[in-house]
């Protein structure tokens, strides 16, 4: 049944919050970079080696024709193009905090969000704020947005990040991937469900944490996403939030044939009078492509083929064997997020590397936040027995192209042996019109990029275990170790005084 947009029940939404919290149950644990956590508004990996040296406040413009004339870039006339939204949008902000300064345009809420929550305990997300602070001008004086559309490799992000990162240092500031924001506010949801409608609170509590949010692919495919988006926009709209999107889609193509998408067409409505909407020219150049490709074993990249001819399979295994357990031998382990465990069938003895096949990572009721856990905490990803994919195995579909975009996020490095080369893995045969034969080509643009030299050099971005997540595994071991002891006793756990 279809609710009028804006009308779904709140008991529905207060279920889909616990559905998605279940997949993403740790959220909490992961976030864009390492960097973007204890610095919040700082671009990870090499891009923010690339902009080290751009002042702050440095019109967007300019900052990309010094490093054109610096030779650190290519010129792209798409990339030029791109840039002059923003660089409205960067004249708009400047303009907007001083009105902010003097008073002249700050209404709002004293106060809202104090430092609880999601939003407080991760502060820096959003850049994090003072108990107290101002919530900010009213969506009546906040400057327009930006969105980017485009096909895989164009520079979206990369134009985004360079205006992300040239703005002033007063300006509050995160640029996440939209899979990591949405996760955490799922959580949050799910940690409300006890009020009849969660959403304000946690809006309440994003308030005073950023002004100017980057979201990177922006893409809609799950129904608890799509149901709440629409408010969650209008609510850090009218805080005096500005957004900054990427994505591979035009606004009017998000959620296309997705369950219940008219609830969802009043977001699109709300991005397209927001924003300005910019998409790059279809025939754009894909730089994830130019890199050089790597060599990983003896001449053959991180991507093995089975039946390419030889003895694929072991050359697979040697590689496990000799180069990521340095022939130490293998443990295993877990990793334990709410009260959910993660097995990790395979781990090195040093504990960078993990091994997986495809069903151990892909066929479980895993989401974003789970990989992100996963590729925070271990460098290296083996994963075998990758089969051709099509419409027959979509859930497995879907986490995989979740799995590769957090992957690639974090700059962990993947070493797969596949039924077929990257370019013949997918068959889009009646997948022709849906989210996911777009995002395979986002997935294929990465799968490329992730074999070549630059990326395999590139730094991996890990992320720390929390006190309360150390103390999550301790109980959940020695919850283990009292079912190890029960069972040992016929079912009759002995107590410990």
């Amino acid at each position: 049944m279809a609710w009028p947009p804006g009308a779904m029940p709140l008991a529905h939404l207060s279920r889909l919050a616990r559905h998605f919290a279940r997949r993403s149950h740790a959220a909490a644990a992961t976030t864009t970079s390492p960097a973007a956590a204890d610095k919040p508004g700082v671009t990870s990996g090499a891009a923010a080696l690339l902009f080290a040296n751009l002042p702050p406040g440095t019109p967007p413009v300019q900052a990309y024709e010094s490093l054109v004339e610096s030779g650190k870039i290519s010129p792209d006339e798409n990339q030029r193009l791109a840039l002059q939204p923003l660089q409205r949008l960067h004249q708009d902000l400047a303009e907007y905090l001083e009105g902010k300064a003097s008073g002249a345009t700050t209404t709002g809420d004293e106060g809202v969000g104090g430092g609880g929550g999601l939003f407080g305990k991760l502060g820096s997300m959003f850049g994090g704020a003072s108990k107290g602070a101002s919530s900010g001008p009213t969506s009546t004086n906040t400057p327009r947005g930006v969105y980017l559309q485009g096909g895989v490799g164009t520079g979206k992000s990369f134009c985004m990040d360079l205006f992300f990162n040239v703005q002033p240092a007063e300006l509050k500031k995160t640029r996440v991937h939209f899979h990591d924001f949405m996760a955490k506010v799922h959580l949050e949801l799910h940690a409300r469900k006890h009020l009849p409608d969660p959403l304000p609170d946690v809006a309440r509590d994003m308030k005073s944490k950023a002004k100017l949010l980057c979201f990177d692919e922006f893409q809609v495919t799950d129904v608890a996403d799509a149901m709440i988006l629409r408010r969650l926009l209008e609510a850090l709209r009218s805080c005096g939030c500005v957004c900054v999107f990427t994505s591979n889609r035009v606004p009017r193509e998000l959620y296309k044939n997705g369950l219940n998408r008219a609830s969802f067409v009043p977001a699109i409505d709300l991005i397209e009078q927001t924003n300005d909407v910019f998409c790059f020219d279809a025939s754009a150049i894909d730089y994830r492509l130019t890199g050089t490709l790597g060599n990983s074993a003896g001449g053959s990249g991180p991507w093995f083929v089975d039946g390419d001819g030889g003895d694929v399979g072991n050359t697979f295994d040697r590689f496990w064997e000799k180069k990521l357990c340095k022939d130490q031998g293998e443990t295993s382990s877990a990793l334990i997020a709410l009260g959910r465990r993660m097995n990790l069938p395979r781990v090195s003895k040093d504990g960078g590397s993990v091994r997986f096949t495809f069903d151990e990572l892909f066929g479980q009721p895993l989401g974003a936040s789970d990989y992100g856990r996963l590729s925070g905490q271990h460098h290296t990803i083996m994963i075998e027995d990758v089969p051709r994919l099509n419409a027959d195995n979509l859930d497995k579909l879907r986490r995989f192209i979740t799995g590769i975009d957090v992957f690639y996020e974090r700059k962990a490095k993947l070493i797969i042996l596949a039924a077929a080369p990257v370019l013949e893995l997918f068959d889009s045969t009646g997948l022709e019109n849906r989210d996911e034969s777009f995002a395979w080509d986002r997935t294929v643009s990465r799968l490329t990029e992730m074999q070549t030299q630059e990326y395999m050099r590139a730094p991996w971005q890990p992320t720390s275990i929390t006190e309360a997540e150390k103390k999550e595994e301790e109980q959940e071991e020695e919850s283990r170790e009292r079912i190890k002891r029960s069972k040992s006793l016929g079912g009759h756990e002995v107590k410990q005084w």
